[in-house]
């Protein structure tokens, strides 16, 4: 994988551990709508992003093209926007069209993961438990995820 800046940001304990921490998700008007253990028995992909971050703005089509390809599999891509504003959020998709899901969750779970950049990529396998992280704007994104979500899914 090429990556075009950025540092591993997850704490190296979470990785090491394998663990990911539960957490909820919220939508762009603060309403609870789910949970990532509701996404047990999937390969799920978090990117962590913003409005703001010019990778991010590269990132997000092509998570949203893996998700359209990928729609009748259990794969679910989950953008976490980490705006400060939910409004952010809101005006980028609108102007964009962005198609994902996009969640936010309480700033103190993104702390507790040490993501203090972005973008930050998660995947996890259909146990929850983290496979791959990656900070920074991947130039094989699309291929990377591509052969990772085939080899999870056979698991």
């Amino acid at each position: 994988m090429k990556v075009l800046f950025g540092i591993l940001l997850l704490s190296a304990s979470l990785a090491a551990a394998g663990a990911f921490p539960e957490m909820d998700f919220y939508d762009l008007n603060d309403q609870k709508t789910a949970t990532l253990s509701d996404l047990k028995g999937n390969v799920v992909i978090l990117n962590f992003w913003a409005s703001w971050c010019g990778p991010c703005r590269m990132e997000l089509p092509i998570l949203q093209k893996i998700a359209k390809a990928r729609a009748k599999e259990n794969v679910k891509i989950i953008a976490v926007n980490l705006d400060g504003k939910s409004s952010k959020a809101k005006s980028f998709i609108e102007k964009t069209g962005l198609e994902l899901t996009v969640y936010r969750v309480k700033p103190e779970v993104v702390r507790s993961m040490g993501v203090n950049a972005v973008p930050v990529t998660v995947v996890l396998d259909k146990s929850g438990r983290v496979a791959v992280t990656w900070a920074g704007m991947s130039l094989d994104m699309e291929k990377d995820l591509n052969a990772l979500i085939e080899d999870l899914s056979r698991r």
